[in-house]
């Protein structure tokens, strides 16, 4: 059986025949793809579902093991290892990834290999928006006009710097199901923002984490009071602005200090903590308070909401309230 998708699984096309996805998949797209069933594992099976925003594509893909090849891709991609492992061949280099040994970064063009039973998520690199989204994170001092390398394939460390980027885009991925993988959704919560920001940072960590002269201990203090502003206005919007003011950080910084620190943005910390206030108010309700009546304090949305209470908890609020 094959790892369940981490988003879209009611939308997901199926397939048992390889042959017949590898026409498919070639004739949707400007790619030519190949896919051969492993001779240990001669049952075939793959599950995808893909998402789209106007600033990004990515498809989820579950598969029993195999052999593929790709040729002819337009734009490079990220790959995401969230079961099993792969390596492949690009531009005459082999490369292991796959869960806790790393993503993958393949340039436009092609690739082979093999894999065993998996689940990953291929996010498409829009080279001219990350290098722009670079640009901005890094500051005026950047010298480069291009300071992300798209031009090789190469494995990329999960873990840097502090920050978990497995968990980071596993968050990220829940949130794109709690939305119901709605593009306007995406984007109407920045969610699609901080996909492209977390794709810079896991490119480019040595650009974008270095050490300020404050030193770890005093942005743990800024951090530390953030945290605290936020708990005190659950109720009512906080925007990074004021956040920014707040502590004294700019955008750029008040951004990596929190990914440094707490491994998460402060918009992520922020529906995080409300979804934690929510759940805890859920368990102790009393009689006549009502779902609507507690969660509508800190969310606008109650089907947004309800989507990101079920990532959480893996159940509804109503089942919450209702033990």
């Amino acid at each position: 059986m094959i790892p369940l998708l981490p988003f879209g699984r009611e939308r997901a096309v199926r397939f048992t025949d390889a042959a017949v996805i590898s026409e498919r998949l070639t004739e949707s797209g400007a790619a030519k793809l190949e896919y051969i069933a492993a001779k240990s594992q001669p049952l075939f099976e793959m599950a995808l579902s893909e998402v789209r925003a106007e600033s990004f594509r990515m498809v989820a893909a579950a598969n029993s093991a195999m052999q593929f090849s790709a040729s002819d891709f337009p734009k490079g991609v990220i790959i995401i290892p969230l079961a099993g492992s792969t390596i492949t061949r690009s531009n005459g280099t082999w490369i292991e990834w796959g869960r806790g040994q790393g993503a993958l970064y393949l340039p436009p063009g092609g690739s082979r290999g093999e894999s065993k039973a998996r689940l990953a998520v291929a996010i498409d690199v829009e080279a001219g928006r990350l290098q722009d989204i670079a640009r901005a994170m890094a500051g005026p001092d950047l010298e480069e006009d291009s300071p992300l390398d798209l031009e090789a394939p190469r494995a990329l460390g999960l873990g840097r710097n502090g920050v978990d980027f497995e968990c980071l885009f596993q968050q990220h991925f829940a949130l794109v199901n709690a939305m119901g993988g709605d593009p306007a959704s995406i984007e109407r919560s920045g969610l699609d923002e901080m996909i492209l920001r977390a794709m810079v940072m896991l490119l480019a960590p040595s650009l974008l984490f270095q050490a300020g002269s404050e030193g770890r201990n005093g942005v743990r203090a800024r951090v530390s009071q953030i945290c605290d502003y936020i708990d005190a206005n659950l109720t009512r919007k906080i925007t990074l602005t004021e956040l920014e003011k707040l502590s004294g950080l700019s955008a750029r910084s008040l951004q990596y200090s929190f990914q440094t620190v707490m491994g998460r943005t402060p918009t992520r910390w922020i529906i995080e903590r409300r979804l934690e206030v929510v759940h805890q108010k859920l368990l102790s309700a009393q009689q006549g308070e009502t779902v609507t009546s507690i969660a509508g304090l800190y969310f606008s949305n109650m089907g947004e909401f309800a989507r990101m209470y079920k990532a959480r908890y893996g159940e509804l609020p109503s089942e919450t309230i209702g033990r």
